[in-house]
């Protein structure tokens, strides 16, 4: 209740949690400059049960306890909007291998009409994958985060352009985590490493050309 507080004082849009279930698990819709809605949805796996929302009580939107309606809700923003993005904490710590459960829910949340999937939680980099045209980032590691292990202060951003037929192209790049908890642009053969490592994980960007020390994946348009 203090995080989304402090967020809308800030004016800062958010989404994954609410002072009841209904809030915690709709939409967050923006429209961008050039009148395109997104839609923003975040759902956990991973939620103590004293987090779990209820009439009159915060909490954070658990997709193991109400996946029927986490499926409700992505239909419904596919509805109302042009592209849906889905955040989802998800996974095993540590662990470079993907579950099954990550991989069986992503394709399900693409098939009800997500554009977007983007994993976190195993606090490494795991696999990304373009399935029916549309991406997923099973896991994209930490950030602004305490690097526990030398794993762990390894990581990428994503820089992705959508349209209606999918992902058109996307650029990968790597970074390092300070002792402090500072994210930096790996511009050496520290963020070749991490990329060579992700495209050993990664069959579909088996395709992507390393530019310098970022990886591009860019739709091959049939002709």
């Amino acid at each position: 209740q203090d995080t989304v507080s402090r967020l809308d004082r800030a004016g800062v849009k958010h989404a994954g949690a609410g002072a009841n279930i209904e809030s915690a698990f709709e939409a967050t819709i923006i429209d961008t400059t050039n009148s395109t809605k997104v839609g923003f949805l975040a759902y956990s796996e991973i939620v103590p049960m004293w987090f779990v929302p209820a009439d009159g009580k915060y909490g954070i939107a658990s997709a193991r306890l109400n996946p029927k309606l986490v499926e409700a809700k992505v239909i419904e923003a596919k509805r109302d909007t042009d592209f849906v993005i889905v955040s989802i904490h998800w996974g095993q710590e540590y662990n470079y291998k993907l579950l099954r459960e990550q991989n069986a829910l992503a394709k399900k949340l693409i098939d009800l009409g997500a554009d977007v999937v983007l994993g976190h939680h195993p606090h490494v980099v795991q696999e990304i994958a373009i399935y029916r045209g549309k991406l997923i980032a099973y896991s994209l590691g930490n950030f602004v985060f305490d690097p526990l292990q030398a794993k762990t202060a390894e990581s990428v951003m994503l820089r992705a352009q959508i349209d209606q037929a999918g992902l058109e192209t996307l650029e990968i790049v790597p970074i390092v985590i300070s002792s402090a908890g500072q994210p930096t642009v790996a511009d050496d053969q520290h963020g070749i490493n991490i990329l060579t490592r992700l495209t050993n994980q990664s069959p579909t960007l088996r395709s992507a050309a390393l530019e310098g020390s970022r990886l591009r994946w860019t739709r091959q348009e049939k002709i």
